[in-house]
């Protein structure tokens, strides 16, 4: 179901309950810039062997809250752009994710700029190798916690960050950045970030760090030890 209904700028409402999806993997896609849909109930879709997301909902931008809590993701291998360019969405609720197989969180949450925060204790993700621009321009956020996605694989976390102009409280204590290639435009025009602690980074791969702390009008502190 590929591209399904991409492109259906003007459709506003869609029933998916009598829609069976208990055998697909694929939902690469299927609402790309649905633009003026405004309301999706996902609560009778099956997911289970889902292996591919890559936008998804990119582009639906009147969308102000998702309920994707029923869902099981645990399968899914790319969730790359799969919320990017929702520029009004505001609430959006994921459902817990532990695995060993989700490689590519790429833009994932790329130009949110009105959602105010993601739960990201849900997500228990151990072999991603893709975080390139995953935050990029969430303006809304303030918080973010990464405790629980291992990062050791992880080769580009290029502006993963970058334009999370409300962000002030960050943890980033668990982060294993030792085969992490590009790591520039990561904390780029975090306006509001007073402290900075990445004294466990491991930068003896990395090749690329240009405009990596640009922009931190407020910074008072970066740990910079290792």
């Amino acid at each position: 179901i590929i591209g399904m209904f991409e492109g259906c700028s003007s459709l506003i409402s869609l029933d998916l309950s009598y829609f069976n999806t208990e055998n697909v993997e694929n939902m690469e896609k299927i609402f790309l810039n649905c633009e003026s849909i405004k309301n999706l109930d996902f609560s009778n879709i099956r997911t289970n062997k889902l292996k591919d997301m890559n936008s998804i909902f990119k582009g639906c931008k009147s969308l102000s809250s998702l309920n994707l809590a029923y869902l099981d993701l645990n399968t899914v291998e790319n969730m790359s752009y799969a919320f990017s360019d929702c520029n009004y969405l505001k609430s959006l609720e994921l459902p817990a994710i532990k695995s060993t197989k989700l490689l590519d969180i790429s833009n994932m949450f790329e130009n949110d700029y009105l959602l105010e925060s993601i739960n990201l204790d849900k997500m228990k993700i151990e072999n991603v190798i893709n975080m390139k621009e995953m935050f990029k321009n969430c303006r809304n956020i303030s918080r973010l916690d990464f405790k629980n996605i291992n990062t050791q694989n992880v080769i580009n976390m290029s502006g993963l960050l970058k334009g999370c102009e409300k962000l002030k409280e960050l943890n980033i204590n668990n982060f294993n950045t030792s085969k992490v290639l590009d790591m520039s435009h990561m904390f780029e025009n975090l306006e509001e970030l007073e402290y900075l602690d990445i004294n466990n980074f491991e930068t003896k791969n990395v090749k690329n760090m240009s405009y990596m702390f640009s922009g931190l009008f407020k910074i008072k502190s970066i740990d910079l030890i290792n």
